[in-house]
């Protein structure tokens, strides 16, 4: 819509596409202006809310890999207009660098929080599981002093490396019945 132009309906459409295909305004309203009445025509007001900028980027949970390292990896800044698309593009961006490393269990989850009204920026965290690091999938653990006893697992030596791991660990080396198998299922 431009001044002097005569007034379409489809004009003001386009115009209020247009803006917001720009993603700088969340919002756009047009009002026909009666307190200043043009003699020859109308006034239009675009009232536009400015869409939130990125106020700060958090990463929690990021246990072994550093934040200035996870920074180098995603597109959005501090002061980036705030775009999800974006946001989610650059959690699977940090999912990828995990896998990359070795953290094929890894989990990355965007979380937007809102502006406020006031200072309209957002935080953007990126929530991570970081999960084991590649490598063993389980740990198959025999005790060379139980093997072939029949006298029951080590169930100590077993309750002590499953504190220790975060994968499944298998007790073999042994079993005499099936009580012994509960007794390390259990403990």
């Amino acid at each position: 819509v431009e001044p002097g132009t005569i007034y379409r309906v489809a004009a003001v459409d386009k115009s209020i596409r247009n803006l917001m295909e720009t993603q700088y305004f969340e919002d756009v309203r047009v009002y026909l202006d009666s307190d200043f009445p043009e003699a020859d025509g109308i006034v239009l007001v675009f009232r536009v809310r400015t869409a939130p900028r990125i106020g700060e980027i958090l990463f929690e949970g990021n246990n072994e890999i550093s934040k200035r390292r996870l920074e180098r990896h995603i597109l959005s800044q501090v002061g980036d207009v705030l775009e999800v698309s974006a946001i989610e593009a650059d959690g699977r961006t940090l999912r990828d660098y995990y896998r990359e490393k070795g953290f094929w269990k890894v989990t990355v989850e965007a979380e937007i929080r809102r502006p406020d009204d006031e200072t309209r920026s957002a935080t953007v965290a990126f929530l991570v599981q970081e999960g084991e690091k590649r490598g063993a999938g389980e740990i198959l653990l025999t005790s060379v002093d139980q093997e072939g006893t029949a006298k029951g697992f080590d169930v100590d030596l077993v309750s002590e490396v499953n504190d220790v791991v975060g994968i499944p660990v298998i007790s073999s080396g042994g079993m005499g019945s099936t009580d012994d198998l509960i007794e390390v299922v259990e403990r």
